[in-house]
């Protein structure tokens, strides 16, 4: 069974879950109502006025169903494949048994995609990211923009496996299907850097944002590779215009921080790490702020040293005076605070 219309168009509505592979999660998937609502016939302007008011005609016969709208078949596919992708999300381990038995059934690569998520859901990264490149490459030949989402999604489940470089390779193959992609370029840009090729992120990072100048996030990206790279003024380029674009985005705040920081402005990084505090206070950027807020804390002065006792030895014993008792030995200990300094 090959993909209907509305289960390509719910494929193709994937997007990453996040811009950075360590904040990954499982790969959400659009419910696709599509298929509910164009099985519903479309209202015609005669429907909307009541027969023989003002003379308006009474209302034709609907018009015979459109080739483009979805078959019966097509609308349960749809339903099937709705409700094993919500299944994935709660039970992976039930979604992945009701997925291998839809494709034993014929079920096609609805059914192959339902088992790839509820694997990324098992935690068996390596397993879904297979699969998933598997069906971009079936899916190739008819649909290169399915292959193009089902390739993003193997990258993500190969970033989630810690295999950075086959995560590269399969958003180089999207990318090569979709060389004009902002979100595929940022992507395959923060792998890159992940593994230090940091000239190689930032061509990556420079041809999304010529792409999508106006999203704050790709220059804040950017920033940061250049400031690996000491590049401090370039860095601060990109950082103010990513402020400039997003004036309340506290990881352009977090990044103007550390950026300021190793430019010895130790008060501008302060306020900046404040002003990501003030932004959310429950964020994952206001806890990294609050950490190097707190390293900027001097720790308190240690109170000076004392200095040690003086010793003291025990003297022989007097001899005894004649017809007098023995005296008893002498043995001073003297408090510390009585010790001169």
């Amino acid at each position: 069974m090959e993909l209907g219309a509305t289960l390509r168009t719910a494929i193709r509505q994937l997007k990453p879950v996040c811009s950075k592979p360590r904040h990954l999660a499982a790969i959400p998937v659009a419910i696709p109502l599509l298929a509910l609502l164009s099985a519903m016939p479309a209202a015609r302007a005669d429907d909307l006025v009541p027969p023989g008011l003002l003379g308006a005609p009474a209302p034709a016969p609907a018009p015979p169903a459109q080739p483009n709208q979805p078959s019966q078949t097509e609308i349960d596919e749809a339903r099937q494949y709705a409700d094993c992708m919500s299944l994935a999300q709660s039970d992976p381990e039930k979604a992945l048994k009701t997925a291998r038995a839809w494709e034993r059934k014929a079920g096609g690569s609805p059914a192959g995609h339902c088992a790839a998520v509820a694997l990324v859901g098992l935690g068996h990264y390596k397993e879904a990211a297979d699969a998933m490149e598997k069906l971009a490459a079936d899916e190739l030949k008819d649909r290169k923009d399915l292959a193009v989402s089902l390739y993003g999604q193997a990258a993500q489940a190969w970033a989630l496996a810690n295999d950075n470089g086959r995560a590269v390779k399969a958003e180089t193959a999207a990318i090569g299907l979709a060389p004009d992609n902002a979100d595929l370029l940022v992507d395959r840009g923060i792998l890159l850097a992940s593994t230090g090729k940091y000239f190689d992120a930032i061509d990556d990072f420079s041809k999304a944002h010529d792409i999508a100048g106006n999203r704050a996030d790709i220059l804040i990206f950017r920033a940061t590779a250049y400031r690996m790279l000491k590049s401090f003024d370039l860095a601060s380029d990109d950082i103010e215009r990513a402020i400039q674009l997003q004036p309340r985005n506290a990881d352009a705040y977090l990044e103007r921080g550390i950026i300021r920081m190793l430019q010895k402005n130790v008060d501008g990084a302060k306020a900046d790490w404040q002003q990501v505090v003030a932004l959310g206070p429950h964020t994952p950027a206001a806890q990294t702020a609050a950490a190097n807020l707190k390293q900027l804390v001097p720790p308190p002065a240690a109170a000076p040293a004392k200095a040690p006792a003086a010793a003291t030895t025990t003297p022989p014993p007097t001899p005894p005076a004649p017809e007098a008792p023995p005296a008893q030995p002498i043995n001073p200990q003297l408090p510390l605070d009585a010790v001169p300094q």
